[in-house]
């Protein structure tokens, strides 16, 4: 039978560098506290015994986890993980971890994985802005620490916000397939709208309004392949549309792929925008025209929202735009002259 594997202790680092096992917990806590010779000494017999230091224990004792948790939609998408990204860049410096969960864009299930990830005893809590269940809210306002909500900017924040006006960022770019020629504009959303595709949603519904029609609405899930049914039932029902606002680049990608498919040219017979400005969306023939949101900064200005509240260090805003930019390619890049007549 094999025997385990001993864990290294502290004590073991300790006569290995030939120092105090308080020196060798500074080593970890406190590195500044030390002289560079004795703190080389203590890291090198660590490295080579292969100690890792317990954490768990750390925490009981200090009674801080230095942990930050975050509930997010989705790990899918590189808008998200962008954002997890710049978090994580902002908080591991000062030595803190982050602990992660998603929602699949369920108010239910952000409260069921947030109560999961409390467990931790976070010292800082990082949601998406828009809907949450009353139980999660209260839940986390108890909790007396550190909260920011990204993505959306939210009229009345829970405590700090980071991020941008989905509504201005839809308006945008439907205003874009307006100066484009566009004058039959068609949304294509998903079916379990969460806040942040319901704020592009009426948006898009208010510049229908101006141009005269009923807003023609698609629903679909976020997804290529919800993208593609989505644009064969709009083709089916109003083969008369000329331009298609997706509240997602997965969508719109699935949608130009289909109208390539069925011969609807893009863009000279229906211009399509998409939103999220994903990788692919510039080399896909003839290229996406999206909305561009700086992910990794959102993340970011989020952990230093967190640090400097934990820290105390000097606070800037509670809330702080992000902006977005309307990334015009040639999905949209109409040709009157080629227009062709149905």
């Amino acid at each position: 039978m094999t025997a385990a594997l001993r864990t290294v202790s502290l004590e073991d680092v300790a006569k290995e560098a030939g120092v105090s096992i308080m020196t060798v917990s500074r080593a970890f806590r406190r590195p500044e506290a030390l002289s560079e010779d004795t703190l080389s000494r203590v890291l090198q017999a660590a490295d080579a015994l292969g100690y890792v230091p317990n954490q768990i224990a750390s925490g009981l004792r200090s009674r801080r986890s230095q942990t930050i948790a975050c509930v997010i939609p989705t790990i899918s998408s590189s808008v998200y993980a962008n954002v997890v990204q710049g978090l994580s860049d902002a908080i591991t410096a000062d030595g803190y971890s982050l602990v992660l969960g998603t929602s699949n864009y369920g108010v239910d299930e952000e409260r069921r994985v947030m109560t999961s990830l409390l467990g931790y005893r976070p010292e800082a809590v990082v949601l998406a802005g828009g809907d949450h269940r009353p139980e999660l809210t209260r839940l986390v306002t108890r909790l007396k620490a550190p909260l920011v909500e990204i993505w959306e900017l939210v009229p009345k924040p829970l405590d700090m916000n980071v991020g941008f006006s989905n509504h201005a960022a839809g308006a945008a770019i439907v205003e874009h397939l307006i100066r484009m020629g566009s004058r039959r504009i068609a949304l294509m959303t998903i079916r379990a709208e969460h806040a942040r595709a319901r704020a592009r949603r009426i948006a898009y519904e208010a510049a229908a309004a101006r141009l005269g029609h009923e807003p023609i609405v698609v629903t679909s899930e976020l997804s290529i392949e919800g993208g593609r049914r989505g644009m064969a039932m709009l083709r089916a029902r109003h083969p008369d549309v000329d331009g298609v606002f997706c509240v997602s680049d997965s969508i719109a990608l699935g949608a130009m792929l289909k109208a390539n498919e069925i011969g609807w040219s893009v863009p000279d017979e229906i211009a399509i925008a998409g939103f999220g400005d994903f990788d692919i969306a510039r080399h896909i023939p003839p290229g996406l025209t999206t909305v561009r949101v700086p992910e990794a900064r959102v993340g970011q200005v989020a952990g230093e929202m967190i640090m400097s509240r934990l820290l105390r260090r000097p606070e800037g805003p509670y809330t702080v735009d992000v902006g977005f930019e309307v990334v015009a390619r040639g999905s949209t890049n109409r040709n009157p002259m080629k227009r062709v007549r149905r």
